[in-house]
């Protein structure tokens, strides 16, 4: 793990599976990524839903940023099995200046390179960046985007992870729950 200075302590509280990094941890490591990135210089914010909700959540508290869930809310993937594009809800057309796009966790770098692929068909964006809460390293095959400036919240080994948007892979009733914890779980390898 590495961020920070406030996450030298991040692992010191350990459940039976899994770690979890408290919600008292987590926000210093938000606040940082806060600093980063000024919501009112960027002439676009995207979140990616459902993961990019709880960071877009935390970003417009700290900064007093008026919120636009309908708005501001896209939705990118690939399919599990084929691979192929899907897109329920897809950037706008005819965007212009700086773009900011809020997710949850970068691990392949494949969804953020739809929504770049997509950014840079547009001639009238000048700059694109990325917000995430968690960058996995050592991911085989992972993407990087030259093209773009990432911005994280904390870096951690390819592990599961769930809360502050993630579910952990977790289906049903108990999916909502994990993925609105304000502090992040991370799966012992």
């Amino acid at each position: 793990l590495s961020s920070s200075s406030a996450a030298s302590d991040v692992y010191k509280r350990q459940v039976k599976f899994y770690w979890y990094i408290k919600p008292e941890q987590m926000k210093p490591l938000i606040k940082a990524l806060s600093d980063q990135v000024q919501l009112s210089s960027y002439n676009h914010v995207f979140y990616v839903l459902q993961g990019g909700l709880f960071l877009y959540e935390q970003l417009t508290l700290l900064q007093a940023y008026p919120r636009d869930y309908k708005q501001h809310a896209i939705e990118y993937h690939r399919h599990p099995v084929h691979g192929n594009r899907l897109v329920d809800k897809s950037l706008p057309d005819n965007l212009t200046g700086q773009v900011l796009i809020i997710d949850d966790v970068w691990d392949t770098g494949r969804t953020a390179q739809l929504m770049l692929d997509d950014l840079l068909a547009q001639p009238r964006v000048s700059k694109i960046d990325f917000a995430f809460i968690a960058h996995k390293l050592d991911i085989p095959g992972q993407l990087a985007l030259e093209q773009a400036t990432l911005h994280i919240a904390v870096r951690l080994d390819n592990v599961w992870l769930g809360g502050c948007g993630m579910d952990l892979g977790v289906k049903g009733k108990v999916e909502d729950k994990i993925r609105r914890l304000p502090g992040l779980i991370v799966k012992k390898s």
